[in-house]
């Protein structure tokens, strides 16, 4: 009976080690393309095991798309250990970004409990010309 407790025990841990964020959008878009919006917002949804996982943190990175095309080094914004259920448009918070420029961001969380999940999936977006000076 032990073995069998020891087992169910290890398993239940090694599925919350194993959440990831996912259907992560920006302004409800999955593939954000021409965003003009000098304040926008992300959005995730957790990967709860059980109706009592509920987020206390979040941490959301953001930084430009190499030449590439892959998301690159050169992380802009980086928000740090945000205490906050919030995982439904989340206001961005970093620096101004540039017009028609492609960028990524990535978003990971912890639960009640003290559990981190693993980073989403690098998600990419690109900003449209935003405002007049930038059509001239």
């Amino acid at each position: 009976m032990r073995n069998l407790f020891l087992l169910v025990a290890m398993i239940h841990s090694m599925s919350l080690l194993a959440q990831t964020p996912h259907h992560p959008t920006i302004e409800n878009h999955d593939l954000a393309r021409g965003i003009s919006l000098s304040d926008f917002r992300f959005s995730w949804k957790l990967q709860a095991t059980n109706r009592s996982d509920l987020q206390a943190f979040y941490q959301i990175q953001l930084g430009e798309v190499g030449v590439d095309g892959k998301p690159g080094e050169k992380k802009i914004w980086d928000s740090g250990k945000v205490k906050s259920e919030q995982s439904n448009w989340v206001m961005y918070a970093g620096p101004k970004l540039q017009p028609a420029k492609t960028y990524w961001w990535r978003v990971r969380y912890w639960l009640v409990g003290g559990t981190q999940s693993r980073w989403s999936s690098e998600n990419q977006f690109s900003t449209g010309l935003m405002g007049n000076e930038a059509w001239s």
